[in-house]
């Protein structure tokens, strides 16, 4: 699942003049601006930079009600002059993202890919191929440093190993190129999105977030985003690549739950509770 396909819940308390003439439709737009700033500084994972936050006010904020896929009152009234609402807004973290992009280091990968091997799996009648994902990484136009992966991909036929090789290699190449641009930005820490499906009740989540700062020393803080429904969204903000989380969150056993997870081409992971 990629960034664009997130969207998390916020709250906020919004007041406007009683005198207004449109006091509860000024009190719940301030609310939903509150909602929304909340979830620029989620999604970057840390507090905006003067040049983000500038577009977070300029841009993002002054169209607010942009961003809010569905919202509800939770309480409103009115004391002293002044009109209040407090909203609970279901924020969309894939457009507010793609409208924070432009203050961000733009990354690019220029990745060549190559099949080094093709077998037929003896017993199975599926194909094996290995395939090779190389080049620079790319930040701002200027070279940051290079990505060099190979992975496995298999399927019924060559060409869907082939393809299935591809991506894997890919998303291997692309958790590394996003390492390397946390080095090039002045950190030693990358946020990543985790999202997990499958949980059988809310408070999961919270135990899965407890055993994953437990037994993951390179992770640094984990911060549940949104958590209903079985599935469950955090950021963590960790020294590992997507690729790595991935394979770390597969081979521990975090308080009694099995996990796969795949990291995906935006660099996320994508995590689902294994049946017992």
């Amino acid at each position: 699942m990629g960034v664009a396909a997130l969207a998390a819940l916020f709250q906020a308390l919004g007041q406007a003049p009683a005198a207004d003439s449109a006091a509860r439709d000024h009190a719940v737009a301030a609310a939903l601006s509150g909602c929304v700033e909340q979830a620029a500084a989620a999604a970057l994972g840390r507090a905006p930079t003067p040049e983000e936050q500038r577009v977070v006010t300029e841009q993002v904020l002054a169209d607010a009600r942009l961003f809010v896929d569905s919202f509800r009152v939770l309480d409103e009234g009115e004391g002293g002059g002044v009109r209040f609402a407090f909203v609970e807004a279901n924020v969309a973290l894939g457009r507010l993202m793609r409208r924070l992009a432009p203050a961000s280091p733009q990354m690019q990968t220029r990745l060549l890919r190559e099949a080094s091997a093709a077998v037929l799996v003896r017993g199975s009648g599926w194909h094996a191929v290995s395939v090779r994902a190389h080049g620079p990484v790319l930040v701002d136009g200027k070279e940051v440093g290079l990505v060099d992966r190979t992975a496995w991909g298999f399927g019924p036929s060559q060409a869907v190993a082939l393809a299935d090789a591809e991506r894997r290699a890919e998303q291997l190449a692309r958790g590394d190129a996003l390492a390397s641009l946390a080095i090039a930005s002045g950190r030693t820490t990358t946020s990543l999105w985790l999202s997990v499906r499958g949980l059988s009740q809310p408070g999961r989540a919270l135990s899965l977030r407890a055993a994953l700062l437990d037994r993951l020393p390179a992770l640094r803080s984990a911060r549940l985003i949104r958590a209903g429904a079985g599935s469950a969204d955090l950021m963590l903000e960790t020294e590992m690549s997507a690729a790595d989380l991935a394979e770390a969150l597969e081979s521990l056993a975090l308080d009694g739950l099995a996990l796969a997870a795949d990291a995906t081409s935006a660099g996320e992971v994508a995590a689902r509770v294994l049946p017992p």
